[in-house]
């Protein structure tokens, strides 16, 4: 049983799944600027749909690049459009990375100071490297070790950051940090995430793919790429249950498949080397790269094949994202089941992989139905 859609009437996700595609053909741009342009309640519904989903500038981006919107200088005795509004929108989101950017400098260099080197994580990274310049986050995410804990809160609210009185400490992270004028909270890891990731990806797994970099005359430490895409897989599927929901987030897909058309052959030949033994990261990958085509029409680089497996499930996830439906918890254990068993030799189903499955199958039927499947699917915050 999937339920009620979780869309809103006033909303065309559909039509963001369309811009948002990789390479498409002239004469699909052709169409969806016909029907953006030819009604202007549609461009509204597209943008109410990345609000949603906290792509708003990956909207703007693909907009942009496929010409849909062309910039239009403003006059002044013509009433504001859609277009300059969006034109405004694009011009705030451009600030507000700004001053994340900056803020990210003013947190490394102080823990360098202390003689902390930060391990930058997930979207936090696309500040360093400038890539995608799309990326939204909420928070700036960074991770040290568990023994730093007090030097980096110390170190922090010497930068000017206070902790936030309505944000409590996880396992995996301290309180988060705020400083007037910032849009964003600082969120120091001391683990690379929480327990549902760490269970398919184990953080010392990923601490061996970590190097050493310069970004402004400041040292932080990064991920590989392999194991970025991994961290963010880990993320996204797991921990935020998506595979329980039988769903995915578009936000998470599209920064997958941005991360995974720059892959090189080193960094293909790496996600083989850590999915390999791990059953469960190996079949949330295959899936995600058969969603990522399916969905996004992403060409995935050399080596980097799916089976059929997980071909027939991404169709059958993929349809239901549209629809705007998740399942319940027991269909979709019994989906990744499926697709877990389909990367074990043999066939055959160790009995730690089914517990883990259940244990997470079970924590989810415990709490909020409604609430948790909004969230696997990437439609509220989490």
């Amino acid at each position: 049983m999937s339920g009620a859609s979780l869309l809103q009437p006033n909303e065309r996700h559909d039509l963001l799944v369309r811009l948002l595609r990789f390479d498409p053909h002239p004469e699909q741009i052709s169409a969806l600027r016909f029907e953006l342009l030819g009604d202007i309640r549609a461009l509204e519904a597209l943008m109410s749909a990345a609000s949603r989903r906290q792509l708003i500038s990956a909207a703007i981006s693909r907009l942009k690049l496929n010409g849909i919107l062309l910039p239009r200088p403003a006059r002044e005795d013509e009433r504001e459009t859609i277009a300059t509004q969006i034109g405004h929108l694009d011009a705030e989101l451009s600030r507000r990375r700004g001053a994340l950017t900056q803020a990210l400098q003013d947190v490394v260099a102080q823990l360098n100071s202390a003689g902390i080197v930060p391990l930058i994580l997930k979207g936090s990274m696309s500040l360093v490297s400038g890539e995608p310049d799309w990326r939204f986050q909420r928070d700036i995410d960074f991770a040290v070790d568990p023994a730093q804990a007090s030097a980096t809160v110390a170190a922090l609210t010497a930068a000017g950051f206070v902790e936030c009185a309505n944000g409590g400490a996880r396992p995996h992270h301290l309180r988060p940090m705020e400083r007037a004028g910032l849009p964003a909270t600082i969120e120091p890891h001391v683990k690379l995430a929480g327990a549902r990731a760490r269970a398919v990806l184990p953080d010392q797994i990923l601490l061996q793919t970590e190097t050493v970099e310069t970004w402004r005359g400041l040292q932080y430490r990064r991920l590989s790429d392999a194991g970025s895409v991994l961290h963010g897989l880990a993320h996204h599927h797991f921990q935020n249950r998506g595979y329980i929901y039988g769903t995915f987030s578009l936000k998470g897909l599209l920064e997958f498949a941005s991360s995974v058309s720059r892959l090189d052959a080193a960094a293909v030949s790496q996600l083989a080397e850590i999915t390999g033994p791990r059953a469960r990261l190996s079949a949330g990958l295959d899936l995600w790269c058969a969603l990522a085509r399916r969905v996004l029409n992403l060409s995935l680089p050399q080596g980097l094949e799916t089976g059929d497996v997980a071909e027939r499930n991404a169709e059958i996830v993929a349809q239901r994202y549209l629809n705007g439906h998740t399942v319940s918890p027991v269909r979709g254990v019994q989906e990744h089941l499926r697709l877990t068993r389909d990367q074990l030799s043999k066939g055959a189903i160790g009995s730690d992989v089914l517990q883990t499955v259940l244990d997470g199958c079970h924590s989810a039927v415990w709490l909020d139905y409604q609430d948790q499947r909004c969230k696997a699917s990437g439609i509220i915050e989490v």
